[in-house]
């Protein structure tokens, strides 16, 4: 069953020319090779026969496939491997960079031509400045080192599968979506919480540390309220052909006839 999920899942990201989800999904399962050194055959098997099986389900199924079936001219599936788009994301993201950041939103409104940097390392420069962003590469590399080093299968499944949504956040802008914002934070917490049942501290530092999620949990309650009032009272003085991502930026705000 297993398998055939897998196949059904490469066949549609084939048949969709999608790179990042291609780019995550390889790189968890390389992670599982490596560490996972009991099963390393058995991901091995995974891996060829996901995506060999998955290709011939897009040829049949997708394209060209039905394509020929109907007398249409089709074409072998392909993965989009372009490079230009995203570069010129990542350079604009970057000339718009500075110490401070310039607040949510900021990029989808000052933009000259994109919506979103597609990448979240950039995402937070832009937003939220250097600190921000040196301690959310913080968080991936820890991650990622406490994954290589720990002992406990489940706790390293949940850490590579956390890793699989940093590695796709940083060709897409996954990280932008508040329902992957909260999956995200729920991977974190499910990682974490499994780190903590095998890692030995202090019963301050414990509560040290629950204290300061409860602290910032608390305020970043609070402020939404107030957040989402603004948005709801200004919301319908904006022009008609603003961009939908207006709604998670306060920024634009302030230029709300900008098409």
């Amino acid at each position: 069953m297993l398998r055939v999920l897998l196949s059904i899942d490469i066949a549609v990201i084939i048949a969709t020319t999608a790179r990042g989800p291609i780019i995550a999904l390889t790189s968890a399962w390389f992670l599982f090779i490596i560490l996972d050194k009991s099963n390393r055959q058995l991901w091995w098997r995974l891996l060829w026969q996901s995506y060999l099986f998955g290709l011939v389900v897009s040829v049949l199924l997708f394209n060209p496939g039905p394509f020929i079936l109907f007398g249409v001219e089709g074409q072998l599936p392909e993965i989009d491997t372009r490079t230009e788009s995203r570069t010129s994301l990542w350079f604009e993201a970057l000339s718009m960079s500075s110490f401070w950041g310039e607040g949510g939103g900021a990029y989808v409104c000052d933009s000259k031509k994109f919506g979103s940097p597609h990448n979240s390392v950039l995402s937070f420069m832009v937003s939220w400045g250097v600190i921000p962003t040196l301690s959310y590469i913080y968080l991936c590399v820890s991650a990622f080192a406490k994954v290589i080093t720990t002992n406990v299968p489940k706790t390293r499944a949940n850490g590579i599968f956390l890793l699989t949504g940093l590695a796709y956040s940083l060709v897409t802008g996954m990280l932008e979506s508040p329902l992957a914002q909260l999956m995200t934070a729920l991977s974190c917490a499910v990682f974490c919480s499994g780190l903590l049942r095998t890692t030995s501290t202090s019963e301050s530092k414990r509560k040290l540390t629950t204290i300061s999620i409860l602290v910032a949990s608390v305020l970043i309650v609070s402020l939404l309220p107030y957040r989402a009032y603004i948005r709801v009272t200004d919301y319908p003085t904006w022009h008609e052909n603003s961009r939908s991502h207006h709604w998670a930026g306060y920024n634009c705000l302030a230029k709300p006839l900008m098409p």
